[in-house]
């Protein structure tokens, strides 16, 4: 096995650690009064990894939640690969993981769009373009639809 395969299994890995530990995290607040009464739209993120930095929310964009999925009750959590560049816009934004529901999906897609960010960094700590996964979680709250 090649060390740079070595080196993307525990990139992967620490990034499924640390994605367990912000829904851990996002769970503990899940009541607290920050949390939306109507519906709860979060993003979280990884913020490093063993190459430098993943680029660092700076303006987060809450998702609007699409009126034909709230009266349908449909709820679901969609996965965005999102490039970001070196000037902390977003370049692509792709639904890596999709909700079920091409509505929600197109929701988060458009909100993280207009995210901006700390670029991410190389080991240097010179700014470069990276890819960071980011969940935008829909849930409806209260019996709402």
């Amino acid at each position: 096995m090649r060390r740079s395969e070595i080196l993307d299994g525990i990139i992967v890995g620490l990034l499924a650690i640390n994605t367990i530990l912000l829904f851990l995290i996002y769970t503990g607040l899940r009541n607290s009064p920050l949390m939306s009464s109507t519906s709860e739209l979060r993003v979280m993120q990884t913020t490093s990894n063993l190459n430098g930095e993943f680029p660092r929310v700076k303006n987060a964009v809450t998702p609007e939640y699409p009126e034909e999925a709230r009266k349908n009750g449909w709820e679901g959590t969609v996965i965005i690969n999102t490039l970001v560049g070196t000037d902390g816009l977003v370049k692509k934004a792709l639904v890596l993981k999709s909700s079920g529901y091409p509505i929600l999906d197109s929701a988060a897609v458009k909100a993280v769009r207009k995210y901006t960010f700390e670029p991410g960094k190389d080991s240097t700590g010179k700014a470069v373009p990276k890819w960071v996964k980011i969940p935008v979680i829909f849930r409806l709250r209260n019996g709402t639809s």
